[in-house]
Protein backbone atom coordinates (compact mmCIF):
# COMPACT_ATOMS: atom_id res chain seq x y z
CA UNK A 1 0.00 0.00 0.00
CA UNK A 2 1.73 3.78 -0.55
CA UNK A 3 0.20 6.70 0.77
CA UNK A 4 1.40 9.73 -1.36
CA UNK A 5 -1.33 12.65 -0.18
CA UNK A 6 -1.90 13.31 3.52
CA UNK A 7 -3.37 16.37 5.26
CA UNK A 8 -3.31 17.63 8.77
CA UNK A 9 -5.79 19.21 10.59
CA UNK A 10 -3.58 21.00 12.61
CA UNK A 11 0.38 22.14 12.39
CA UNK A 12 1.67 21.21 16.06
CA UNK A 13 2.42 17.75 17.36
CA UNK A 14 -0.34 16.27 19.77
CA UNK A 15 -3.38 17.04 17.67
CA UNK A 16 -1.78 14.83 14.83
CA UNK A 17 -0.39 12.57 16.15
CA UNK A 18 -4.10 12.30 17.69
CA UNK A 19 -5.64 12.28 14.33
CA UNK A 20 -3.03 9.80 12.91
CA UNK A 21 -3.01 7.31 15.63
CA UNK A 22 -7.11 7.25 16.61
CA UNK A 23 -8.61 8.35 12.91
CA UNK A 24 -10.39 11.25 15.09
CA UNK A 25 -10.44 14.79 14.17
CA UNK A 26 -8.51 15.98 17.11
CA UNK A 27 -10.84 18.69 18.31
CA UNK A 28 -13.21 16.09 19.46
CA UNK A 29 -10.62 15.71 22.76
CA UNK A 30 -10.87 18.20 25.58
CA UNK A 31 -7.74 19.67 24.00
CA UNK A 32 -9.17 22.28 21.68
CA UNK A 33 -5.52 24.53 20.76
CA UNK A 34 -2.16 24.11 21.37
CA UNK A 35 -0.55 20.70 22.36
CA UNK A 36 -0.21 18.45 25.54
CA UNK A 37 1.35 20.69 28.33
CA UNK A 38 4.24 19.50 30.92
CA UNK A 39 3.18 16.51 33.08
CA UNK A 40 -0.37 16.01 30.93
CA UNK A 41 -2.75 13.76 31.42
CA UNK A 42 -2.95 10.97 28.57
CA UNK A 43 -5.19 12.50 25.30
CA UNK A 44 -6.66 9.00 24.03
CA UNK A 45 -9.02 7.55 25.98
CA UNK A 46 -7.92 4.46 27.52
CA UNK A 47 -10.27 1.94 25.44
CA UNK A 48 -10.40 4.23 22.20
CA UNK A 49 -9.12 1.78 19.41
CA UNK A 50 -5.74 3.29 17.69
CA UNK A 51 -4.22 2.71 14.72
CA UNK A 52 -1.88 -0.13 16.57
CA UNK A 53 -4.83 -1.90 18.42
CA UNK A 54 -6.49 -2.33 15.21
CA UNK A 55 -3.44 -3.91 13.75
CA UNK A 56 -3.02 -5.95 16.84
CA UNK A 57 -6.69 -7.32 16.28
CA UNK A 58 -4.78 -8.45 13.01
CA UNK A 59 -2.00 -10.32 14.26
CA UNK A 60 0.96 -7.81 14.12
CA UNK A 61 2.90 -6.76 16.48
CA UNK A 62 3.49 -2.67 17.02
CA UNK A 63 6.07 -0.96 18.51
CA UNK A 64 6.33 2.55 18.96
CA UNK A 65 9.44 4.72 18.92
CA UNK A 66 10.26 8.53 18.86
CA UNK A 67 8.30 11.19 20.64
CA UNK A 68 4.85 10.53 22.30
CA UNK A 69 3.99 14.00 23.22
CA UNK A 70 0.36 12.68 23.68
CA UNK A 71 -0.19 12.97 27.74
CA UNK A 72 0.74 10.05 30.25
CA UNK A 73 -0.94 9.63 33.97
CA UNK A 74 2.06 10.98 35.71
CA UNK A 75 2.27 9.66 39.21
CA UNK A 76 2.96 13.12 40.83
CA UNK A 77 0.95 13.53 43.94
CA UNK A 78 -1.38 16.53 43.49
CA UNK A 79 0.18 18.35 46.36
CA UNK A 80 3.52 18.27 44.88
CA UNK A 81 2.75 19.23 41.49
CA UNK A 82 3.63 22.69 42.38
CA UNK A 83 7.78 21.74 43.03
CA UNK A 84 8.38 19.90 39.42
CA UNK A 85 7.08 23.73 38.10
CA UNK A 86 9.39 25.33 40.43
CA UNK A 87 12.58 26.89 39.14
CA UNK A 88 16.07 27.57 41.13
CA UNK A 89 15.90 31.10 42.39
CA UNK A 90 19.47 31.40 40.92
CA UNK A 91 20.69 30.71 37.49
CA UNK A 92 22.15 27.34 38.14
CA UNK A 93 19.41 25.58 37.12
CA UNK A 94 19.92 23.06 39.97
CA UNK A 95 17.25 21.78 41.62
CA UNK A 96 16.75 21.78 45.72
CA UNK A 97 16.95 18.73 47.76
CA UNK A 98 13.65 18.48 47.90
CA UNK A 99 13.00 18.82 44.05
CA UNK A 100 15.36 15.92 43.64
CA UNK A 101 14.08 13.72 46.47
CA UNK A 102 10.91 14.17 44.58
CA UNK A 103 11.81 13.32 41.31
CA UNK A 104 13.30 10.23 42.66
CA UNK A 105 10.38 9.46 43.95
CA UNK A 106 8.22 9.33 41.05
CA UNK A 107 10.64 8.95 37.77
CA UNK A 108 11.51 5.74 40.15
CA UNK A 109 8.13 4.64 39.39
CA UNK A 110 6.75 2.98 36.48
CA UNK A 111 4.39 5.96 34.58
CA UNK A 112 1.38 4.72 32.83
CA UNK A 113 -0.90 5.60 30.50
CA UNK A 114 1.34 5.97 27.77
CA UNK A 115 1.98 3.78 24.27
CA UNK A 116 1.41 0.54 25.83
CA UNK A 117 -1.79 1.19 27.01
CA UNK A 118 -2.81 2.68 24.00
CA UNK A 119 -2.48 -0.44 21.57
CA UNK A 120 1.18 -0.73 21.25
CA UNK A 121 3.24 -3.82 22.56
CA UNK A 122 6.83 -2.11 23.27
CA UNK A 123 7.76 1.65 23.25
CA UNK A 124 11.02 3.83 23.37
CA UNK A 125 11.33 7.16 22.72
CA UNK A 126 10.86 10.25 25.08
CA UNK A 127 7.21 12.53 25.96
CA UNK A 128 8.98 15.75 24.86
CA UNK A 129 12.93 15.99 24.02
CA UNK A 130 12.25 19.66 25.44
CA UNK A 131 10.91 19.17 28.93
CA UNK A 132 11.87 17.30 31.76
CA UNK A 133 12.21 14.59 32.35
CA UNK A 134 15.39 14.55 30.38
CA UNK A 135 15.31 10.77 29.75
CA UNK A 136 14.17 8.36 27.15
CA UNK A 137 11.19 5.74 27.89
CA UNK A 138 11.15 2.13 27.51
CA UNK A 139 7.96 -0.44 28.21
Amino acid sequence: MRFVDAHSSSGVCSPSRYTLLTGRYHWRTRLQSGIVGVFGEPLIAPKRLTLAGLLKQQGYRTACVGKWHLGWDWPIPKTRRPSFYAKPIDDSLTPDEDQKDLWKAVFSRRIAGGPTTRGFDSYFGTDVPNWPPYCFHRE
